[in-house]
C-alpha cells in the first residue's frame, strides 16, 4: 500500500499476512496524551518487508477499524515485532488492542548495547546507523483531529519507512560483537510495560 491513505480491513488483513510469511514487522503510534486521563491512541503505522522497501499501512484508531489480525500477531512470539522507544507504544497498543506484546526488538534499547546513545532518538540513529535522514515536519500535531494532513499521514509513514532496515543493521552488529542476546534480553522487558 502506498503511505497516505489510511487502511481498511482488507489491507490490514493483508499486511498481517505478510508479516506472518516474513516473520516480523514494525510498528509505531501516534497518540494524544494531553487533557486525556489514559493516552488516547490516534494513529497506528505499520512496516512489512516486501521485497526493497517495506509496506507501510496507516491506520485511523479514531474510525473503529478491525485490527484483530495484526493485534493477533503481536502476542505470537514467531512473529518479531520492531519498534523504536517502543514502552509508551507498548502500553497503549495492549490496552487500546486489547492484546499482549511479546518477541519485541526495540531499536533504542539495542543502539546501547551496539555502542550509541542508549536514548538515541530514531531520526538521530538513522544518520548514524545507516546514513539516512527523515523530516521531522508534523511531530508536534494534534494526531486526533481529522481530517489527517498529507504532511501528518507522510510524517507518520517515515516513522517505520527504515525501522526494519534499522533493526536488521543493528542485529548485525550486535552479532558481530556477541552482545544480541543482551539486547535481546533487555528489549524482553518491555513485554511488562
Amino acid at each position: 500500500m502506498v503511505a497516505g491513505a489510511l487502511a481498511n480491513f482488507e489491507q490490514i488483513a493483508a499486511a498481517a499476512a505478510a508479516a506472518r510469511e516474513h516473520g516480523r514487522f514494525g510498528i509505531d503510534t501516534e497518540f494524544m496524551s494531553e487533557g486525556c486521563y489514559r493516552a488516547l491512541l490516534c494513529l497506528v503505522q505499520v512496516a512489512v518487508d516486501d521485497g526493497e522497501e517495506p509496506s507501510i499501512i496507516l491506520i485511523d484508531s479514531l474510525t473503529g477499524v478491525d485490527v484483530e489480525p495484526l493485534a493477533q500477531l503481536l502476542a505470537d512470539p514467531e512473529i518479531e515485532i520492531v519498534l523504536h522507544a517502543g514502552r509508551q507504544d507498548v502500553a497503549i497498543l495492549r490496552r487500546a488492542w486489547r492484546t499482549e506484546l511479546t518477541n519485541i526488538f526495540d531499536t533504542q534499547i539495542a543502539a546501547g548495547f551496539a555502542g550509541a546513545s542508549a536514548q538515541s532518538g530514531y531520526g538521530n540513529l538513522l544518520a548514524q546507523i545507516l546514513g539516512r535522514r527523515v523530516g521531522k515536519t508534523a511531530s508536534y500535531t494534534r494526531w486526533d483531529a481529522r481530517p489527517l494532513s498529507s504532511e501528518q499521514l507522510s510524517y507518520a509513514a517515515e516513522d517505520v519507512a527504515h525501522l526494519l532496515e534499522l533493526a536488521d543493521e543493528l542485529q548485525r552488529r550486535l552479532r558481530d560483537s556477541g552482545r544480541l542476546e543482551w539486547a535481546l534480553e533487555e528489549c524482553r522487558r518491555l513485554e511488562s510495560a
